[in-house]
């Protein structure tokens, strides 16, 4: 808790209090938004168990490996950058992917890879 209070101050005293995503405003769209959006809700809860049994598996296969344990971080650091060095906006903390689907800069071909 301490910490949250203390970040957040310190981001008010070096960025100020403005919105770190803004966007305009959003008129309301009606239940059939409301619905609409309670789908897509109950579909990316589904997507999370998948990605949460994925990362089981990948945990198992690392278990299977004729490797010291030692060297999982290093198997798994190169795998990370394998990644990145196709997917560059897979990388880094996401403030810029952020940025560019709220701006509507970003296509919806490369927010479903």
């Amino acid at each position: 808790m301490l910490a949250c209070i203390s970040a957040t101050g310190l981001r008010f005293v070096l960025e100020g209090s403005a919105a770190m995503f803004p966007m305009p405003g959003i008129a309301v769209q009606g239940l059939s938004a409301l619905t609409a959006c309670a789908m897509l809700g109950v579909i990316v809860g589904l997507v999370s168990i998948g990605v949460t049994r994925a990362t089981y598996v990948v945990e198992d296969l690392f278990e299977k490996l004729p490797l010291h344990w030692m060297w999982w971080p290093a198997l798994g650091g190169v795998a990370v950058g394998v990644i990145g060095w196709y997917a560059p906006l897979t990388m880094g903390v996401g403030y810029g992917n952020i940025a560019a689907i709220v701006a509507g800069s970003l296509g919806v071909a490369t927010l479903a890879s």
